[in-house]
């Protein structure tokens, strides 16, 4: 009775102890647990006043696109390399009421500052104003000292509308004068000219090397704004050199104005040989009276374009080839048909031209990549060329290059020469028209469906479905089978998979049960945010 009475007594003892364990960790998760923060810096609201400003758009919790997701606060639902970072940013808009003054007139400078779409009242905006052409264009290193100094700074505050103005009425030396007004990360900046000569130019903010540059330029009489005729001015382009913190001379001519006072330039941009990316243009007439500066910069070349698939290169090539072939495969003993679009493009004038009666050169490649043929061809009024190639019944399998060439450069296209064995079935993706996934998207779901060519679905078939990021690394892979309908039906967490923020694609290899196999390969895009 005491063995019962001491077992007893034991195991009342390890269950307070189990019990005040489980409590103390329950409470010290309750006390470790940090309340949610509001988005830091966030201004308070501004009531339901009415506002006159333009720049100040008002929404409400109700408006869709600013509506956000709620979450549950389970850790594994949301992991922490998916969350995502609302950045909110002011939006600062800079406005003169004139741009070309005359020695001692004023300016009137207005600025209007926003702070997620709202206007943002009671701020403290920096203004600083120089007398020459400005740009704080490295402003991100602490080290850089351009040796410019403003000849006015002041501070303003905006008002209940998110506005601010001031007078700026020192302006007796003619020249370039530069409204620089920026608050944390905003910046603006507008010009205006002081003087009795104006010079104006219009042209393309953007460049790209082995291209010309085009910009027209009028040359007038700031009094009444008539042209100066037969006036002649200068231009240079210069690139900035970081290793010795200067502007360097990449181009420079002089232009005479028409009887209108209007003048244009073109320049020679060299291939980006100094790897520079911005451009100073620089406009002064001959008697130094007129200036103009500004920066050109250099056009990209890559997009992060998740509907291609991630990274890829725009073609901005002056001679661009669209080829085309009767087949996408070929077999031994068959004739390779080659249709050939030759283009001209223009960056300047962002256009495309057929290139009529041009010498093209071809030059063809067999698999092991050895040149077996080159010729000349000469494309017709409509800037197409054609070409067959006979197979032989023997011939090398692989890739047949076909090179394409003038004296801007060369364009290779490949072709493929295989046994070619149609598919007995077909293998088809559905996500119910669903091509893009935001973010924020947790699941990439749908069905995988297999089907003979006359119509019946293949039942028992091996599917494996594979996941790869933009960059063509496998991130996931699941297999199956599919049903009575030839369907295999898939739900994969994507918000749990790493580096597909540009795009994924969904690669489907399917053996039915005798061994045989098709396959299929879908690209599908991320975003942010769909606006709409």
């Amino acid at each position: 009775m005491n063995k019962q009475r001491k077992a007893s007594l034991f195991l009342t003892i390890i269950c307070l102890q189990t019990l005040f364990i489980g409590f103390n960790i329950g409470f010290g998760q309750s006390i470790n647990e940090t309340p949610p923060e509001d988005f830091k810096g966030t201004p308070p609201k501004n009531g339901d006043g009415s506002y006159s400003s333009p720049f100040y758009f008002p929404t409400n919790q109700s408006t869709p696109l600013m509506t956000e997701e709620e979450f549950s606060e389970d850790a594994e639902d949301i992991p922490k390399q998916a969350a995502y970072n609302y950045i909110n940013e002011y939006v600062l808009t800079l406005n003169l009421d004139k741009y070309v003054l005359t020695p001692g007139e004023g300016v009137s400078i207005n600025l209007a500052l926003s702070y997620n779409l709202e206007a943002s009242i009671g701020q403290i905006v920096t203004i600083e104003i120089y007398n020459e052409f400005y740009r704080d264009f490295r402003w991100y290193d602490p080290d850089y000292y351009d040796g410019m100094v403003p000849i006015y700074t002041t501070e303003v505050i905006t008002d209940n509308s998110g506005q601010a103005s001031l007078l700026f009425s020192s302006t007796s030396e003619s020249g370039i004068y530069t409204v620089y007004a920026h608050i944390e990360n905003s910046k603006s900046y507008k010009e205006f000219t002081v003087g009795e000569i104006g010079i104006f130019c219009k042209g393309p903010m953007y460049f790209k090397p082995d291209h010309p540059y085009t910009a027209a330029v009028h040359v007038v009489n700031i009094s009444d704004f008539s042209g100066i005729p037969l006036s002649t001015f200068n231009y240079s382009l210069s690139y900035y050199e970081y290793s010795i913190s200067n502007w360097m001379l990449l181009t420079s001519d002089q232009v005479q104005t028409d009887d209108l006072g209007y003048g244009i330039f073109n320049a020679d941009i060299l291939l980006d040989e100094n790897n520079y990316h911005m451009l100073k243009l620089t406009l002064i007439t001959s008697n130094g009276e007129a200036k103009y500066e500004t920066y050109l910069y250099k056009s990209w070349d890559y997009y992060y374009y998740s509907l291609w698939g991630g990274e890829r290169q725009t073609n901005q090539e002056k001679m661009q080839y669209v080829v085309t072939t009767d087949k996408t495969i070929y077999s031994p003993g068959e004739s390779i048909n080659l249709r050939v679009l030759v283009l001209e493009y223009s960056f300047m004038n962002e256009s495309k031209r057929a290139s009529k009666n041009t010498p093209i050169s071809l030059t063809i490649y067999n698999p092991d990549d050895l040149a077996i043929f080159w010729t000349s061809l000469i494309t017709d009024e409509h800037g197409i060329i054609t070409y067959t190639l006979p197979l032989d019944e023997n011939c090398e399998l692989g890739l047949y290059g076909f090179e394409f060439g003038d004296s801007n450069g060369n364009y290779r296209y490949d072709v493929k020469v295989s046994f070619y064995t149609k598919p007995v079935f077909r293998v088809e993706i559905n996500t119910d028209g669903k091509d893009f996934y935001s973010i924020m998207d947790k699941y990439f779901e749908g069905y995988v469906y297999v089907s003979y060519f006359f119509g019946q679905p293949v039942v028992g078939a091996s599917v494996e479905l594979s996941i790869y990021n933009y960059q063509g690394q496998l991130k996931k892979k699941i297999q199956g089978y599919t049903n009575g309908e030839g369907k295999f039906h898939f739900s994969i967490k994507i918000i749990f998979i790493s580096d597909l923020q540009y795009s994924f694609s969904a690669q489907v290899d399917v053996v039915d049960s005798y061994g045989r196999s098709a396959s299929i390969k879908e690209t599908y895009s991320r975003i942010d945010s769909l606006y709409a």
